[in-house]
């Protein structure tokens, strides 16, 4: 799987990404740091990466080309790295790859959902 990770996405979750063999992108340790969100949406659609995110403004229904999927993580703001990490490498690690793509998925303590990407541009 490939992954761009979003600025604001703990290391540690980047870590267990890359330890199960995906390749991660990790904007944080990369030239795209405080890129805009549309050249972040450009970046994933031309590298077929899933945009991992915790930006609930993060600039995707408009974007084109449109990434291949994008993972939303909403979270209370008093979750520190570890708590994020294990809502994240629970709901992630059994979800099939091809389930993200062409998603848009928003994943909350308790809650997973899911809508087609290009539904949302309507």
């Amino acid at each position: 799987m490939r992954w761009l990770v979003d600025e604001g996405v703990p290391r540690s979750l980047v870590a267990w990404l890359r330890a199960r063999g995906d390749d991660a992108l990790y904007v944080t340790d990369s030239s795209y740091v405080s890129s805009p969100d549309r050249r972040l949406c450009e970046l994933a659609a031309a590298e077929s990466r899933v945009i991992l995110t915790k930006d609930l403004g993060f600039l995707w229904p408009s974007a084109q080309p449109q990434p291949l999927g994008l993972v939303l993580f909403r979270v209370p703001p008093d979750w520190n790295a570890r708590q994020i990490t294990m809502l994240l490498t629970d709901t992630l690690g059994d979800t099939a790859p091809d389930a993200l793509f062409g998603q848009v998925t928003v994943v909350e303590p308790g809650r997973v959902r899911q809508r087609a990407l290009r539904d949302t541009t309507q």
